[in-house]
């Protein structure tokens, strides 16, 4: 009779172990989605300042200005990669 404790007993264990999982890989899922959330979001702030940067808009930080300035001189180089490809494809 003691085997067969010990066997129920370790079944129980395995199964409590098993939701356990489930429930843990369940909020890691719930986690990532959130966090794809936020960094979703974060690229349509972006988005949004860029445009109002783009249009004129003054006003904003230091920082932003940098970024866009970025923003501005890879626009730039993706013209010239683009024209320059375009004379390639010529030839």
């Amino acid at each position: 009779m003691a085997f067969l404790d010990k066997a129920k007993q370790f079944a129980e264990q395995a199964k409590e172990m098993g939701e356990d999982a489930v429930a843990t890989g369940k909020l890691k899922l719930k986690i990532m989605d959130e966090e794809k959330n936020i960094k979703e979001a974060q690229l349509q702030i972006g988005k949004i300042i860029v445009e109002k940067l783009d249009a004129g808009e003054e006003g904003f930080d230091q920082s932003i200005v940098d970024f866009y300035n970025k923003v501005v001189e890879a626009k730039k180089k993706i013209e010239e990669y683009k024209a320059e490809q375009a004379r390639l494809a010529e030839d």
